[in-house]
């Protein structure tokens, strides 16, 4: 027999620790029911492996002490290789996207884009999943009267990678690690993996050429301008001295000293500018990569997902308060007395 648990506004503990007993014997059966669900889905699914690829971008190299490396340090602001971009906001980006899906793959025995491999059939609506029925109308209703076919099937695959593909770091490490989790041909998931590597250290390189280029293009600007100043004040002093044989009046020192005084710090500028642009000519042409592989891209050899043990225990807990809020609903006025 159930025994109230809360009664005139007070509780009962007692039969609360029994109720909870009881909840525990009478719902056994039920809930062994749905892990036996969880159970069945774990060995009739399809299982899934978790492709992935782990790298550093905070490479440092110990500098010299020469004049040339503390010219380097002071024009960049660090000593570090770090990227000058997101990580994240590239991978979202659809220049990355459209870089993976238009890429080749050997699939089959077939040369093939992922744009044909996951955009074909995406006409197709209708599926034995309602839901997905539903997503796919959804989706091809949003369509313009413009979009061509090649548009359709490449938004259809950009969408497909985006939603599979998961990216980490460690603020402290700067370790990074890209993975797709995929129940579909895991040699292929490993050739993309490879790919958005690539695409990454591509991507990489064209920010630091262009950035290098930008550097160089200013660092050109001004050595033209201060290489000007120091012919111009080259000339005022020729011109001075032209005019002035004697020069021991303190007006007149005072002006040849002024000129001596331009002409040494537009000469220091120059040189100054003239190795910065060394450096950055050097910096342009620079191939070293600024992402530095841990782990190469490969297969995990354990399923993706919760374990046969953990998904047991997780499921029949879950099932457990489930029912037992269940059944607490259809008793509370047993169970709860005003």
């Amino acid at each position: 027999m159930i025994k109230p648990i809360i009664e005139k506004e007070e509780i009962n503990f007692y039969n609360l620790f029994l109720f909870i007993i009881h909840c525990i014997k009478k719902n056994f059966l039920k809930s062994f029911i749905g892990v036996a669900f969880f159970i069945l889905s774990f060995f009739s699914g399809s299982p899934e492996f978790t492709t992935s690829v782990t790298f550093y971008t905070n490479y440092s190299e110990e500098k010299d002490s020469s004049f040339l490396s503390v010219l380097s340090r002071g024009f960049s602001g660090s000593s570090n290789n770090n990227l000058n971009f997101s990580i994240t906001d590239y991978m979202q980006s659809d220049k990355f996207l459209q870089d993976v899906v238009s890429n080749e793959y050997l699939v089959d025995e077939e040369i093939i884009t992922l744009i044909d491999l996951w955009g074909t059939g995406y006409d197709k609506v209708f599926s034995f999943n309602p839901l997905l029925t539903v997503f796919k109308i959804n989706t091809l209703m949003k369509f313009s009267n413009f979009s061509s076919d090649y548009d359709k099937k490449s938004f259809i695959a950009k969408k497909y990678l985006s939603e599979n593909i998961s990216y980490e770091e460690d603020p402290d490490t700067n370790l990074h690690t890209i993975s797709i989790t995929s129940s579909q041909n895991q040699i292929l998931s490993k050739m993309i993996i490879e790919n958005i590597y690539l695409s990454l250290l591509k991507y990489s390189n064209e920010v630091t050429e262009l950035k290098a280029n930008e550097k160089k293009t200013f660092i050109s600007g001004r050595l033209f301008e201060v290489k000007k100043k120091l012919t111009n004040a080259e000339e005022s002093l020729i011109k001075f001295l032209s005019k002035n044989k004697n020069t021991e009046s303190p007006k007149l020192i005072i002006e040849k000293d002024r000129l001596e005084r331009e002409i040494i710090l537009y000469t220091q500028l120059s040189l100054t500018l003239s190795d910065q642009y060394e450096l950055a000519s050097i910096e342009e042409k620079d191939n070293t990569s600024s992402l530095f592989v841990l782990d190469e891209p490969k297969i995990s050899t354990i399923k993706s997902g919760m374990s046969l043990l953990k998904g047991t225990v997780y499921y029949y807990i879950f099932f457990k308060i489930l029912f037992s809020i269940h059944y607490f609903y259809k008793k509370r006025n047993e169970l709860i007395i005003l």
